[in-house]
């Protein structure tokens, strides 16, 4: 394992059912986006407005984007 995640990768995937990180890493690169993609969409859904807030207060690296959604992010 790398140093990158460190303790808090050990600990997620002590908390993984056995096999869980083989199945993940043979997975093809676009079936594995498409299924984080959909853990990230339901993780969203489920943060409240006041949370987001709190975030923005409390956390450094939350912050609003500065790309415009409508135009593409121009």
């Amino acid at each position: 394992m790398s140093r990158v995640g460190g303790d808090a990768e050990h600990r997620v995937w002590a908390a993984m059912p056995p096999g869980s990180r083989d199945a993940l890493a043979a997975l093809p690169a676009a079936d594995l986006r498409t299924l984080l993609l959909g853990v990230a969409r339901d993780r969203a859904g489920a943060v409240r407005p006041a949370q987001v807030l709190r975030r923005w207060n409390e956390d450094r690296f939350v912050r609003p984007s500065a790309a415009d959604p409508v135009h593409g992010g121009r």
